[in-house]
């Protein structure tokens, strides 16, 4: 299941995980090998090529990247030491603009430029080793740089597929070609340039069934060396050689353009791996559907259930699992919730790293980790061999790892996930559990009746106890500990020698370690009031709920972990008072909408946002309340009793509130 991802600190900080259930299985995964061998620097031109890079063994693209090598056009845009015998080229990484300046500028003229003490670009640092290279390729007709007003060439801009073939059929005077049929590149200022590509057999796109060329995609180091080795006449012509994608099929109408960015997505994190840590999950499946409803049919053929009565606790969420399909492969769900927007995109982003992380978990270990969900949603003892807080714990450092390194992810630790928080309010609350307690075959009531305290607790403790564990331990180990499941007889044997440490050794340090990450919680108190509230209370039905309005907050540190407080729900208080509590050094300032709950309807009702102390219908014409690090009071008044007011928007479709709340702020 997919939880938040997070980012190293000195002292991490937490939020709310989604529970879903998750599975992986044992298919094949691409290990890339080794060897020892030694490389060069610069050679002449025509030299036979060898063994360059110790991070492209196996892969299809090798032949091309060792032809550009031997021919000194990768010099100097190696991507530096991975612990490699030989010398790194990151072959699934994206290749930036100034890199293909230098490859394609030396392809073309046989070496290198001269130094150069100006350029015609703002953004080209003429001290650069590679300025002379972008000069050039200026030069040479084949660039004309990315903007106006001053000229500009954005140098660390990764190359698009579609920009990579404008700049291939330019260098090689590639014109005139018939449509080659892709599906995805009509009324492109590109397409000219990719049906000429695809004529001269230098590409065939990159999926079939519906051929498609993902114009959009950043063309990573390894497929650019292909192309331009094809170009050359140093590797045959013929169809791109690529590690096949998974299989995706879609349901319901999700648009064209989300289901671009999730496959693209896909293909990022499976570079990340490939290129960080030579392992890739090959010969899985992806279903994504906008609701139960429409993934149904497909889930029931793919799976032997029915997602509907499997999963119906979740109705209304974005969230997404792995399990097992009826031919022993693996099925990655992504579910919107409802109808697509960017926000449930921008969290069906995150959770495809999570889910591929457990596919990944699964095949790497060869079959020691039986996972499997359950027929019946609460009733689940679904790890028996590995401790699920290893499974969903490693997973969302798999996500922090992930997206701490990739350019234009937002950062998740300190906006929306936040684990320490939830550590010191359960703990406030007596939960008493630790993560001892949320291990292999272990009945634990994490999931007990819905969607408990404990469940949330349980899976900020997993993620403290991944991020604890990598703090001692080198990075690789949370992918080398599933690696070794599959030599080793037992699960505490993989960990001693992934981690360094004996698992009851780590689990005292772990208790010790704790108590030093969990700062001291401040409160602010929201007081509700409406005319007339003493004689026209809030029904003890209903539970009222303020929501962090996430996409517009503002905070100069750490922001708030959310909770509420009302009558008919978390106490016997006369008048609703909701609380924030939140970690003492956060200060920011934060928009909130306000929301009543029937408890017999399971369904939320927005009636409206917090504006100077009133309630406004517009989110435009909110203010934000301050967060100021200190316990605080502030009043929130209504025109009348919150139930009556008009409802501008529904949510819903878990059974417990507290999960919903979660849920909500996090998909809302």
């Amino acid at each position: 299941m997919h939880v938040f991802a997070f980012e190293r600190r000195r002292r991490l900080t937490s939020g709310y995980s989604w529970v879903a259930v998750i599975v992986a299985v044992a298919v094949a995964v691409t290990v890339l090998a080794t060897p020892a061998a030694t490389a060069a620097g610069l050679q002449a031109a025509g030299e036979t090529p060898g063994d360059w890079f110790g991070d492209d063994d196996g892969s299809v693209h090798e032949p091309g990247l060792n032809a550009l090598a031997a021919r000194g056009y990768l010099a100097r845009t190696e991507c530096g030491d991975l612990g490699l015998p030989r010398p790194s080229i990151c072959p699934r990484q994206p290749l930036k603009r100034w890199e293909l300046a230098v490859w394609l500028g030396r392809a073309l003229s046989d070496g290198d430029p001269g130094a150069t003490a100006t350029g015609r670009f703002a953004d080209v640092d003429a001290g650069q080793w590679w300025a002379s290279h972008v000069e050039r390729f200026a030069d040479l007709g084949i660039t004309v740089g990315c903007a106006q007003e001053p000229l500009r060439y954005c140098p660390d801009r990764p190359v698009t597929r579609a920009a990579m073939a404008t700049f291939l059929s330019r260098a090689f005077g590639l014109r005139g070609a018939a449509p080659a049929g892709f599906a995805d590149t009509a009324g492109s200022v590109h397409e000219d340039a990719i049906d000429a590509l695809a004529a001269a057999g230098i590409t065939a796109g990159c999926e079939s069934e519906p051929l498609r060329f993902c114009p959009s995609r950043p063309v990573t180091r390894a497929e650019m060396a292909t192309l331009l080795a094809r170009a050359l006449g140093l590797v045959p012509a013929g169809p791109a050689a690529v590690s096949p994608p998974p299989t995706w099929i879609f349901a319901g109408d999700i648009p064209e353009e989300h289901q671009t960015v999730l496959r693209d997505e896909m293909e990022a994190v499976r570079a990340f791996f490939s290129d960080r840590f030579g392992v890739e999950a090959t010969g899985f499946t992806v279903l994504a559907g906008t609701d139960h409803e429409s993934l149904s049919a497909i889930y029931r053929d793919a799976v032997g259930r029915d997602v509907t009565d499997i999963y119906s606790e979740w109705r209304g969420d974005v969230y997404g699992w792995v399990t097992n399909s009826t031919t022993g492969g693996s099925i990655v769900t992504l579910v919107y919730g409802g109808i697509p927007n960017d926000d449930r995109l921008d969290t069906l982003r995150h959770i495809v790293v999570h889910e591929y992380f457990h596919v990944l978990q699964g095949q790497l270990a060869s079959g020691f980790v039986q996972l499997q969900d359950s027929e019946i949603s609460w009733d689940i003892d679904i790890f028996r061999s590995v401790p699920t807080w290893l499974v969903e714990g490693l997973a969302s450092y798999a996500d922090y790892a992930y997206s701490s390194s990739t350019a234009g992810r937002r950062e998740f630790l300190g906006d929306r996930y936040t684990p320490y928080v939830d550590i010191a309010q359960y703990q406030a609350a007596g939960s008493d559990l630790s993560i001892e307690d949320w291990g292999s075959g272990t009945r634990t009531d994490y999931l007990s009746g819905g969607c408990s305290f404990h469940s949330i607790y349980l899976y900020a403790l997993a993620f403290a106890g991944s991020a604890y564990l990598l703090e001692q331990a080198e990075e690789a180990a949370y992918v080398n500990f599933w690696r070794l499941l599959g030599e080793k007889p037992t699960w505490q044997q993989a960990f001693s020698e992934a981690f360094g440490i004996d698992p009851s050794d780590f689990f005292e340090a772990f208790d010790k370690w704790l108590p030093s990450q969990v700062s001291p919680l401040v409160q602010l108190e929201i007081e509700v009031r409406w005319p007339n509230m003493e004689n026209d209370p809030l029904g003890r039905e209903i539970f009222l709920i303020a929501i962090e309005d996430w996409p517009r907050r503002d905070w100069e540190q750490a922001p708030v972990q959310f909770s509420t407080a009302s009558t008919g729900w978390f106490g016997n208080e006369d008048l609703p008072t909701l609380t924030f509590s939140y970690d003492e050094g956060a200060i920011g300032r934060e928009y909130l909408s306000l929301w009543w709950y029937d408890r017999g309807e399971c369904t939320g009702q927005l009636v409206g946002w917090y504006k100077d102390g009133e309630l406004v219908s517009r989110r435009e014409d909110s203010t934000a309340v301050d967060f100021t690090g200190q316990s605080s009071t502030i009043v929130w008044n209504l025109p009348r009793r919150p139930d009556s007011l008009p409802v501008l928007d529904q949510r819903g479709g878990c059974e417990c509130p507290l999960c919903w709340i979660g849920n909500f702020r996090l998909f809302g």
